[in-house]
């Protein structure tokens, strides 16, 4: 069921839980035949969920529609509805056995994250999320309502999207630990890895606790002279590098951590810097359906 986008959304439609529209598709005439409802912009998506970036296509225009053509040989997809100016956020769940003496199975919460991707790739990755309380509480009754439904034991991420209205949509479910939980290594008191491990290997679960404010920043190969500038002078700053053979995935060349007294106070480092400028383009994620990557 996590890995077939169809059985995800009706799990998550027998749970009562609002989605983004969607339909099945399986040749070009769907695509036409569900606009009407779906409205453009749209995103086909592969019905199998891939754990590497996969190839997706965004359908503007009912003149975009063509170009779809090659993708739907490959089999099924789905045309999930775009929700636009909506916030991204993210759940790291850990669901481990039950203990001893306990007939539940542990589920603990990571603190609720916001993110932020372009062309496939996490860019940014804030924690705690800039939400309501309201929306906070939301979120965990969602996530808990998911967890205690999914036979699965270890780490999983939710993703869900928030529109400037107040409309919260889950978007899908991971059975994997995402990127975007690195911010955890400087974030919380216990990394993803380690809960991983302590679910799968039947050990007690502890319970994730926010540290302090942590902004996590993506960087790549052209931000990396200006990165080394940083590393000898942000005392405060992680610095993570990664190894080139990580390329075939993402672009990304590594990230930094920064903690601090505030959100904001993290955001306005590196605004400060001028690494990280919104208008720089991003060069979208290989796709694993390319052979020449």
């Amino acid at each position: 069921m996590m890995q077939d986008r169809s059985l995800e959304r009706a799990f998550f439609e027998g749970l009562n839980i609002n989605i983004p529209p969607y339909a099945t598709i399986i040749e070009l005439d769907d695509i036409y035949a569900s606009a009407a409802s779906i409205g453009y912009p749209a995103v086909l998506k592969p019905m199998q969920k891939g754990i590497e970036q996969e190839q997706q296509l965004t359908i503007r225009s009912q003149a975009d529609v063509p170009l779809a053509a090659d993708m739907l040989q490959r089999g099924p997809h789905i045309l999930e509805a775009t929700i636009p100016n909506a916030q991204e956020i993210s759940v790291l769940v850990v669901k481990g056995y039950p203990q001893e003496n306990e007939l539940a199975d542990q589920i603990r919460l990571f603190p609720i994250i916001e993110t932020n991707y372009q062309q496939g790739r996490l860019m940014r990755a804030i924690a705690p999320a800039r939400i309501s309380d309201d929306v906070n509480d939301e979120i965990k009754r969602i996530t808990q309502t998911v967890a205690h439904n999914v036979n699965y034991y270890g780490v999983f991420q939710l993703s869900f999207m928030i529109t400037d209205t107040g409309n919260l949509f889950l978007r899908d479910l991971t059975p994997a630990m995402d990127r975007s939980g690195l911010v955890f290594d400087k974030a919380a008191n216990i990394t993803m890895f380690e809960a991983h491990l302590h679910a799968i290997a039947g050990l007690p679960l502890a319970i994730p606790k926010q540290y302090m404010a942590t902004v996590l920043a993506s960087f790549d190969d052209e931000q990396l002279n200006a990165i080394r500038t940083q590393w000898i002078i942000k005392s405060n700053w992680e610095f993570v590098f990664y190894h080139k053979s990580g390329r075939l995935i993402s672009p990304a060349a590594g990230h930094v951590l920064i903690q601090a007294s505030t959100v904001q106070d993290a955001l306005n480092q590196l605004s400060a810097t001028t690494i990280w400028d919104p208008a720089r383009p991003v060069a979208p994620a290989p796709s694993r359906l390319d052979k020449n990557k």
